[in-house]
């Protein structure tokens, strides 16, 4: 049976840019690659585009777009990391969206965080809210092989059928500490993957013959 998941705005922000299934949500680079390498031998040709495992990636969930354009330019010194800490400040949506900093003790040791530019974790405060069937839950990750250079949210996981709140988005920048300019509305910024919630066990076994013909067959 088909399962649903729910994503609620309040009706006074039904006017943001919708979430859609990643899918619909292809970038024009993916979508204007060429399958094919005119100087390559037919058997190896391909280029990512004919690579089912990328493009499965890419195509799993939905995809979340950034509610407004969000504009960046250089703030003052971060007393705690003596680096310039950026300012965001959105369009004419203005006081009804935030963004918050995470102060650095809450993410001291995440590599992620340590190696961003600022050094420091922010939170996007999020206009929506999920809810999952019972046993679902949602994993949150930076768009699958289309992150943006400049940030990247932090990836998590969320018992969306139980916790049916807004989920919030801390995030690292990367960007150079001097970038000035604007992130667009629509940008995506996390690829939401459902998934149940289910206890697995493992083994590890060693191929037989059988396998291994199998596993041959597949590039014959």
């Amino acid at each position: 049976m088909t399962k649903t998941i729910k994503f609620k705005i309040d009706e006074d922000m039904k006017f943001l840019p919708p979430i859609v299934p990643a899918s619909k949500a292809l970038p024009d680079w993916y979508r204007n690659a060429p399958q094919s390498m005119s100087d390559a031998p037919a058997w190896d040709s391909g280029t990512f585009k004919t690579c089912m495992p990328f493009f499965d990636a890419m195509t799993q969930g939905y995809i979340l777009p950034l509610w407004a354009d969000l504009y960046i330019a250089p703030g003052p010194i971060d007393e705690a990391t003596g680096l310039p800490k950026p300012t965001f400040t959105w369009n004419p949506l203005g006081s009804t969206l935030t963004i918050t900093s995470h102060r650095r003790e809450q993410t001291a040791g995440i590599p992620a965080v340590e190696q961003a530019s600022t050094g420091h974790a922010f939170k996007l405060i999020s206009p929506w809210v999920m809810q999952t069937p019972k046993d679902y839950s949602v994993l949150y990750v930076p768009p699958l092989n289309n992150r943006d250079s400049r940030f990247e949210i932090i990836s998590g996981a969320v018992c969306t059928d139980e916790y049916v709140n807004r989920v919030n988005f801390p995030f690292i920048w990367n960007a150079p500490l001097d970038y000035e300019g604007c992130i667009e509305q629509g940008t995506p910024i996390a690829q939401i993957i459902p998934y149940k919630r289910e206890a697995f066990k493992h083994e590890i076994t060693y191929m037989t013959d059988k396998d291994k013909v199998e596993a041959n067959a597949v590039f014959n």
